[in-house]
């Protein structure tokens, strides 16, 4: 199970976008006119979702989604709105006092003490959000499962240092998700879901800070059918997505 807890999300502090021909290399930078809509992501997948997370039109900038963006997201892959619940609610004391959580029939509740208009608020969504797609994308989970931690996009050794050299980023300078006390199992969910909630949030900051993690992530859901009709990803994260806050710690 996946919990958010208060202790401190964080964002990256870089959000200019790269120039496009940085960003989209021959041959398919060379295809796409100026002011144009995207019509593939820097592989070549077409891009054709609800929402896109990153470039949207050749010259653009990189955009993140809003809270209500994140939220319709939520609805269509979890299949319930997010729940606000009280502080202590059995639900929340069930993720020992913390923020929010994805529960095991796979549903996103938040404390209703949290602003809804505040940053920290859209952190914590793009966070549970990125555990949802984690689990979606992963190759092990089918509808209908219980939630695991080894239901996660498959990374390889160099691949889980990098996400862990994004972490103190994220989460307001704290080392890792073991610090927090998360298993070394959960800590690759940690791992993801933050990278993912950048991706979310400051796509800009994301692709330039760690373009191998922005491609990890592109591959895993835009050609992915469970996903890529209501979210894709094409350019990378800006800064205000993942590092500290004080006040909340993700799960």
């Amino acid at each position: 199970m996946a919990a958010y807890g208060l202790g401190g999300l964080t964002d990256l502090r870089s959000g200019k976008s790269l120039p496009f021909e940085e960003d989209y290399r021959p041959p398919i930078a060379e295809t796409i006119e100026q002011g144009k809509p995207l019509t593939t992501d820097q592989e070549g997948r077409p891009l054709g979702a609800q929402y896109l997370a990153g470039r949207k039109v050749k010259g653009g900038d990189d955009t993140g989604l809003s809270t209500e963006e994140i939220e319709d997201i939520i609805f269509a892959f979890t299949g319930s709105p997010v729940e606000h619940i009280a502080a202590n609610n059995p639900a929340i004391k069930a993720l020992s006092g913390k923020a929010a959580g994805l529960t095991e029939d796979f549903r996103i509740i938040i404390r209703d003490d949290i602003d809804k208009d505040s940053s920290e608020y859209r952190r914590i969504l793009a966070h549970e959000l990125g555990h949802a797609i984690n689990f979606i994308a992963s190759k092990q989970w089918e509808p209908g499962q219980k939630p695991e931690p080894a239901h996660t996009i498959q990374i390889s050794d160099e691949m889980e240092e990098k996400l862990r050299s994004l972490y103190p980023q994220l989460n307001n300078g704290k080392p890792s998700p073991e610090s927090r006390g998360y298993s070394k199992k959960e800590a690759r969910h940690e791992l993801t879901a933050d990278a993912i909630r950048a991706y979310i949030l400051n796509p800009a900051a994301l692709k330039a800070k760690a373009p191998e993690v922005a491609a990890l992530i592109r591959e895993y859901v835009n050609a992915n059918p469970r996903l890529n009709k209501k979210l894709q990803f094409s350019e990378a994260i800006p800064s205000s997505i993942l590092g500290p806050q004080g006040g909340s710690m993700i799960g």
